[in-house]
């Protein structure tokens, strides 16, 4: 959503971001013992105690990864990703609420990476890096909730103001992201990993308007996506959802990032500034962004839906472009 966007923190010139500062980069179990047994003597005997022997230490050993499986089955990737699917997919059954949104898409980045230092020079000085939040991290797992497609189609047509409805799905997002992260970390640290969770919105300088933890950027090194000109992220899902992430202990394998620009203006396959177009506040323009001039009227949108919670939004320049739903240059990938 263009508020948590647009805090995050990106820089001014955003080919910081789609330039080389931001490019992807090119980059045995022991058996146990085996018993002893009564020496005895001849080849064939000790042929046999050496079968035998080798029986036992795998079986033992498949005894010892069945036990250490069991006990560990949440560090799991893919038990991960299903978590992440199965959560935002049961959440409406246990919370009264209006937001639908598509199957989540996860990403894993490890704390080694040489991007997440760069992110103090893209973002902040401040910008924190994975071991600053846990010492022992060595993973971030980074995901994306994308909104269901009418409700970025609402906000398009609902005129000067954002639609109600994107205003309380920012909330209700958020609420989901928070309950989220916090069944991640409760699920990790269960499993012996330990795991920090940072808030999914208002973790800004007021004074800059930049994060010291942009989880956007944090989803482009773990390979969710590629900027856009808008500054969003664009997903094979498209730009429309909200992100989330947490620092984690847990070993698991990185996602690869996509090599490929998912934005029709910087991928040159079509002269596309429909997002430029879409801002009614002149905040937003082909080669800056007044992040001062957004957070103005997003103050005053917030006042337009103060019977809701904190919902500072806008996101015009997000909806109703050709990647507010889907990679648009996917499809041009494959012509």
């Amino acid at each position: 959503m263009k508020l948590s966007a647009h805090r995050a923190g990106l820089p001014a010139n955003v080919n910081m971001i789609t330039g080389s500062v931001l490019t992807p980069l090119r980059e045995s179990v022991s058996a146990l013992p085996a018993p002893a047994y009564r020496q005895e003597g001849g080849a064939s005997s000790r042929l046999a105690r050496e079968k035998i022997g080798s029986r036992a230490s795998r079986l033992g050993a498949l005894r010892e990864a069945s036990v250490s499986e069991k006990e560990d089955r949440i560090m799991d990737q893919k038990h991960i990703i299903r978590e992440i699917v199965q959560f935002v997919r049961g959440y409406a059954e246990k919370v009264p609420i209006v937001t639908k949104w598509k199957k989540p898409l996860v990403g894993f980045a490890s704390a080694d990476d040489p991007l997440f230092p760069k992110l103090k020079e893209v973002v902040r000085s401040s910008h924190a890096l994975p071991r600053e939040l846990l010492p022992s991290a060595r993973t971030v797992i980074a995901f994306f909730i994308p909104f269901e497609n009418a409700l970025q189609k609402e906000n398009d047509q609902a005129g000067f103001y954002p639609a109600r409805s994107w205003a309380v799905a920012y909330v209700e997002t958020n609420r989901l992201i928070s309950e989220l992260g916090e069944h991640l970390k409760s699920l990790l640290e269960a499993g012996g990993s330990r795991a920090v969770f940072p808030p999914p919105t208002h973790n800004y300088d007021p004074a800059v308007l930049m994060s010291d933890w942009s989880h956007r950027h944090i989803a482009f090194i773990a390979g969710l996506g590629r900027f856009g000109l808008n500054r969003w992220l664009i997903t094979e899902k498209g730009c429309c959802g909200r992100f989330g992430s947490l620092v984690t202990e847990a070993a698991f394998s990185p996602t690869p990032r996509p090599g490929q620009e998912f934005c029709l203006h910087f991928g040159g396959a079509a002269e596309c500034s429909v997002c430029v177009d879409h801002c009614i506040y002149d905040a937003l323009f082909i080669d800056r962004f007044d992040r001062h001039a957004c957070n103005r009227h997003l103050l005053k949108n917030e006042g337009y839906f103060s019977n809701l919670e904190t919902s500072d939004v806008c996101g015009k320049c997000g909806c109703g472009l050709p990647c507010s739903t889907r990679n648009p240059m996917a499809k041009q990938s494959r012509t």
